[in-house]
């Protein structure tokens, strides 16, 4: 299977209290978003971005990486990835790591984007534990542990259905290398397994990062 690194975009609201203001502003881009109507999605969102909003700020993010409903600007794209990652918005977060595997508007830097694709797995995002598992089943930029990859493409496949079908494909890859004794034992690990808190050490460290001093 070839090595791939999942860019996501993810519709969700906020885990932080929200007005209710805000919350119905944040729904509405999320209706207009979802029939396509980006330029609607982009007025109702916009605003929020520039108020705080990581959720608002990663959609943002993600419409210009994308194009969506304009020109494509990395720039811009990863401007508002680091604003929504800084707050602690872990699809932004696996983005940034994207940018880094692809050369898009970053350098190519694998070890940067495993830096990156870690924070946002450790912090419970599927996407992020999907890039991480590929990574020690491959070993790139990781020592290779095929048993820890299979613990991170457990977790992913169990908390994210839009990549039930990569996960479990990599999945069934280690299981042909792994024993049922290794399995068992990196099934438990997942099920112990627990996300990590977002701290401000955490935030600080972003914020440093080259990526998003430059971005």
């Amino acid at each position: 299977m070839k090595y791939l690194s999942v860019m996501v975009i993810v519709l969700s609201l906020s885990a932080c209290v929200q007005t209710q203001t805000a919350m119905t502003a944040y729904d509405k881009g999320k209706r207009a978003f979802a029939a396509s109507d980006y330029k609607t999605a982009f007025r109702h969102w916009k605003p929020l971005a520039e108020a705080g909003d990581r959720d608002a700020q990663y959609m943002l993010g993600a419409m210009y990486g994308k194009g969506y409903g304009f020109e494509k600007k990395e720039t811009t794209a990863l401007k508002w990835f680091c604003r929504a990652a800084v707050q602690g918005q872990t699809s932004a977060m696996n983005n940034i790591g994207y940018l880094y595997s692809n050369g898009q508007q970053l350098e190519r830097d694998s070890r940067e984007a495993i830096i990156w694709y870690l924070r946002a797995a450790g912090l419970g995002n599927a996407a992020g534990q999907l890039n991480v598992g590929v990574r020690y089943l491959r070993g790139t930029n990781v020592p290779k542990d095929v048993g820890k990859a299979y613990m991170w493409l457990v977790l992913s496949h169990k908390h994210a259905s839009d990549l039930d079908h990569e996960a479990a494909l990599l999945m069934s890859e280690a299981e042909e290398i792994l024993t049922p004794d290794q399995i068992a034992a990196a099934e438990h690990a997942a099920k112990a397994w627990k996300p990590a808190s977002f701290t401000d050490a955490m935030a600080k460290r972003i914020r440093a990062s080259k990526a998003c001093v430059q971005g």
